[in-house]
């Protein structure tokens, strides 16, 4: 089968799209490299690098369990919160009761549920403070227990409640619990049953919603569920330069630094894979009792613009064609036969996958286009109205590869002429090097021609209609005409998305707005820009844009989409705020696809285009931002309301003092949550989002470092591997470092010093197969000290991290300090959204 009838009768994307499991492989490099960031090496949302599960032992997911009330991790009961699984929680909900109440002097805002144990019948609690998350199972509510001092102290009215007694033993035993395991934090010792008692009296019972709507907001939250991240940075310091570095300590250091995964030469190759976009809206011709005949079937004119569509669009697919079929994909043949895995990495960079997506796409278009031509304009029009808006994301792409491709080619053509270019074997079609430039950079030129050849096609229909009337009469209400309006629109707001602006449309003043070096415009993204990101864009890189749905809306959930973009440098949400916009996404309900706005911003930013001036195209202000490095960001599960459906959700943390910026100088906030919605139709994938800040972080590191990736199917480290001399001038580095054949004689001090860091450890060759491994954490609740076999220095890294993770989210610290802080804010949120005293503390 060809290449066009493979593509063309969707053979391809049978195999392709089913085959979900399809792996891409990174090859390690002989030199050692800094990795780089090419100009147009952006996360198009192309596939991730798949993981080599053969090759190494899955250790998991770094697991963060909530808050638990108390800071001591070796404590056992750390873990009492029960693990319920979204279902149990939501078979709960309905028939329970939420409370809220405030605690001046300790707790603040406390949101307890109280309900039925389905298996024992008794009451049971659940308590949400700043301190986090409890659970207390089968309560005892009288004499017997211990706490009930605290029912001593409710009100008449109240005594013989035996929830409001719940409530009161509940908030005696957050206090005993956070008292008996406080950590380094310093407890109020003025708290006894007289507070518990009087909270429960003034606890508030909220009435204003459905049960299983306020439970769901909790786990929308992320409050009861346990947290995961998929990947890490560890920074790798050794010492091959300075006076004591014998050339044995540079051959061990040299080999414990391939230990840790394949060495990346560059950080960001998505637009080296090839990533094709779904289409779950196809173009499928009228069955002859469907179809209805064109008002003007044999116009000549007509049909000679119809013809020139088809003939301009089948030239352009079959120059891809051939040039693939001809040449490249004999190439890639050659090369992966011929060369060690690494030649067809340098082979995609000459000749990107995305002339595949390119080639795809327009024999998918080619073959409708012929269906249709028999059957006249008005089809014509459906094909392209379907069909164009899934030509954006691939030429997008293929646009950001084309930079500096004519030297690319040049310089390959230089080194390979005699063994590629004059080899008939390769070189079937005997492509010269203009003929390659030109079908690979023309194709850029196609989407303009056809907007010409359609818009002239439009105008001739519609003047032919107008003769009908003699001119008098309006079409707009033509039955044929408003059909053909729909699908005429969505192509050439398709293509005029790509930047292609009229000359009337670059005359409109450009006051009031923020040009960065390289020409972007700025302000016309969003209202609120920050004045920090005005600068610094000669080193800046856009490296990610998703839609998300927050949280925490401020109207209802189906209004509170923002836009996420993640930088080299910083992260940055914007908010939506145009009400047109809502309203024509909920009641869209045309037969093509819609454009998405991460897509149309990536593209706006990575290849400097100015936005479409898209009739559908939001309003939207700037609504937080931070540093790249201030972030934390983990996924779990919740169910949506949104979709009426269990969907990913992720938790973005900032981990600094002041919080995300914002322009609300008053509204300090360090925790934002939202659902990750579906994009380009494939199931979100918040997973993705943490590997692409982690990715920010290691593009933002200021010094030389060597780059290794692991690749596990539940944990990627990312290893950026430092000389010592220039690793104390980082100013981008990773809580965790590991040394290689060094030795910290002091912790304390090192950590003293070093107030980023939180854990350390030490590696060395005691032999030629095992490894000494020594560590501290910054809280003292973590020492090592044991002798591996070196091929399993992997595994036991990836099991300290994750350890030192759960100590980090569980012992008082500077993290859980920040964290507190923020559940104490989503706490006043819930209460104040949800409460009618709606109280302001």
């Amino acid at each position: 089968m060809s290449i066009y009838q493979r593509y063309a009768s969707g053979a391809h994307d049978r195999a392709f799209f089913n085959n979900s499991k399809a792996s891409h492989r990174i090859i390690s490099i002989d030199n050692l490299t800094k990795p780089h960031a090419d100009d147009n090496n952006s996360d198009y949302n192309s596939k991730d690098d798949k993981d080599n599960d053969d090759e190494q032992e899955s250790v998991g997911f770094i697991q963060l369990n909530p808050l638990s009330g108390q800071f001591d991790p070796h404590n056992e009961s750390i873990f009492s919160i029960s693990s319920n699984s979204i279902t149990e929680w939501l078979s709960i909900f309905p028939n329970a009761a939420y409370f809220t109440g405030y605690d001046e002097s300790l707790f603040e805002h406390i949101v307890i549920i109280v309900y039925e144990n389905l298996k024992s019948g008794k009451i049971s609690t659940l308590s949400i403070t700043k301190f986090g998350v409890v659970s207390y199972d089968n309560l005892i509510l009288d004499s017997r227990s211990r706490f009930w001092p605290s029912c001593e102290n409710l009100l008449p009215e109240h005594q013989k409640s035996n929830v409001r007694r719940a409530l009161a033993i509940t908030n005696l035993k957050n206090y005993n619990r956070l008292s008996n395991h406080p950590g380094q934090f310093v407890v109020n010792k003025h708290w006894d049953e007289t507070t518990a008692g009087s909270i429960a009296n003034n606890m508030n019972l909220l009435v204003d919603k459905k049960p299983d709507e306020l439970g769901v907001k909790l786990l929308q939250l992320g409050l009861l569920q346990q947290h995961t991240i998929q990947s890490t940075i560890l920074d790798v310091i050794y010492d091959n330069s300075s006076s004591t570095a014998s050339s044995k300590i540079v051959e061990e250091n040299n080999k414990l630094v391939f230990l840790l995964g394949a060495q990346l030469d560059q950080l960001f190759d998505p637009l080296l894979e090839y990533s094709p976009e779904h289409m779950d809206i196809v173009y499928i011709p009228p069955s002859s009792d469907e179809f209805e005949r064109p008002q003007f079937e044999s116009n000549t004119l007509i049909d000679s613009i119809v013809g020139e569509i088809i003939n301009v669009q089948t030239n352009y697919t079959m120059g891809l064609v051939n040039l693939l079929q001809n040449f490249i994909i004999p190439l890639r043949v050659f090369v992966l036969a011929s060369t060690p895995g690494s030649g067809i990495t340098k082979v995609n960079q000459v000749f990107p996958p995305t002339i595949d997506e390119i080639t795809r796409i327009n024999c998918i278009l080619h073959e409708n286009l012929e269906k249709t031509s028999k059957l006249g304009y008005v089809e014509v029009f459906k094909v392209l109205g379907m069909t164009l808006p899934y030509f954006y994301k691939a030429f997008i792409r293929h646009e950001a590869n084309l930079k500096n491709f004519q030297n690319r080619l040049n310089k390959f053509a230089k080194k390979n002429s005699r063994r590629i270019f004059e080899n008939n074997d390769i070189n079937k079609g005997g492509f010269s090097m203009s003929e390659i430039e030109s079908i690979v950079s023309g194709s850029l030129l196609e989407l303009p021609r056809l907007k010409l050849i359609l818009r002239r096609l439009y105008d001739t229909v519609a003047i032919e209609k107008s003769k009908l009337t003699n001119f008098d009469g309006s079409i707009d209400e033509d039955p044929e005409m408003t059909i053909i309006e729909s699908y005429y629109k969505s192509a050439i707001e398709t293509i005029d998305a790509f930047g292609y602006v009229e000359v009337d449309e670059e005359s409109k003043g450009n006051h009031n707005r923020i040009f960065t070096p390289t020409g972007k415009l700025l302000t016309e993204l969003a209202s609120n820009w920050p004045a920090e990101l005005q600068y610094g864009w000669l080193s800046r890189k856009v490296v990610g844009i998703f839609e998300l749905a927050n949280v925490k809306e401020e109207v209802d959930e189906f209004h509170n989409i923002d836009i996420m973009i993640i930088f080299s440098d910083h992260i940055l949400f914007l908010n939506i705020v145009d009400h047109d916009y809502y309203n024509n996404v909920k009641s869209s309900n045309k037969p093509f696809k819609k454009l998405s706005l991460a897509d149309v911003l990536m593209h706006s930013l990575v290849n400097e285009k100015p936005l479409p001036s898209l009739s559908q195209f939001p309003s939207m202000k700037v609504k937080f931002w931070c540093g790249i490095n201030d972030v934390i960001a983990s996924t779990y599960k919740s169910y949506s309301p949104r979709t009426s459906s269990e969907e990913e959700y992720i938790r973005f943390m900032n981990v600094s003092k002041i919080g995300f910026r914002s322009t609300n100088l008053n509204n300090r906030t360090y925790t934002q949550y939202y659902q990750v919605l579906k994009q380009d139709n494939t199931n979100p994938d918040s997973n993705k989002i943490i590997e692409l800040i982690n990715k920010s972080k290691v593009l933002h590191k200021t010094q030389p470092f060597h780059l290794f990736k692991s690749y596990d199917a539940n944990l990627h480290i990312y290893s950026t591997a430092h000389d010592k001399s220039t690793y104390e001038e980082e100013k981008s580095k990773s809580p965790f470092a590991l040394f290689l054949n060094e030795t910290i004689k002091d912790p304390a001090k090192y950590f003293e010093e070093n107030p980023q860091i939180y854990l350390v450890l030490c590696a060395s060759f005691i032999n030629d197969f095992k490894i000494e491994i020594v560590g501290f954490n910054k809280t003292n609740n973590f020492t090592i000290h044991e002798i591996i076999f070196s091929e399993d220095l992997l595994k036991c890294l990836k099991e300290i991290l994750a350890k030192n993770y759960f100590f980090l989210f569980t012992s008082y610290n500077a993290i859980t300090e920040i964290l507190t802080q923020g559940y104490k804010s989503d706490l006043s949120y819930y209460s104040n959204i949800f409460s009618k005293t709606n109280q302001q503390k």
